[in-house]
């Protein structure tokens, strides 16, 4: 007869996030991903099949975590500008306050390359809040508050991809006024 499970299985991929936020997918040993979520290599095997479907929906959850940030930035702007302009300070705020780099990241460079099913679960994410800067140009646009002239999603791109750097120079200077600064000249070239 089977076992019930005596868990959580949302706490258990939180706290196997951390652990795979910690040391990438392939230094986090099934050891470390056990102790973490204080259970055994095959109550992790029952609950969710193998280490790399254990990966995808931590990085799943990781992603609600990332949306939850986005959504908090937009509710303090006024307009759409304001909006875009939160989520930048969110990001540089998350650049120097955080002890790890983004997940998202992390994957990307680690495994989205050769690894199919990671790299649609960081693509629907990196969609998402691509999207939803789209739109904010876009309404900026209508309200002029952005040249109309100007791509929007490229600009998107652009903004979104910009956050990695932001993190990777706090990481490699420690600089916190830089970043602040670097995230400014990202504000500014939403009003070019």
């Amino acid at each position: 007869m089977a076992r019930n499970i005596e868990f959580i299985p949302e706490e258990k991929v939180s706290e196997a996030m951390h652990v795979f936020w910690n040391k990438g997918y392939t230094a986090a040993s099934l050891s470390e991903l056990t102790a973490a979520m204080k259970i055994n290599k095959s109550s992790l095997y029952n609950s969710f099949g193998n280490k790399h479907t254990l990966f995808k929906e931590c990085l799943k959850a990781y992603g609600k975590l990332v949306q939850q940030d986005y959504a908090s930035a937009i509710q303090k702007g006024s307009n759409a500008l304001e909006k875009l302009d939160n989520i930048i300070n969110k990001i540089v705020e998350i650049s120097t306050e955080r002890a790890n780099s983004c997940l998202g990241v992390k994957t990307s460079f680690e495994l989205a390359s050769k690894d199919k099913e990671i790299n649609a679960v960081i693509k629907s994410g990196n969609d998402k809040t691509i999207g939803l800067i789209t739109s904010l140009i876009k309404e900026a646009q209508i309200n002029g508050k952005i040249g109309s002239n100007r791509d929007a999603e490229t600009m998107a791109h652009f903004v979104f991809n910009s956050f990695s750097g932001l993190r990777q120079s706090y990481i490699i200077y420690g600089n916190t006024k830089l970043v602040k600064k670097m995230g400014n000249e990202l504000k500014a070239f939403l009003r070019m």
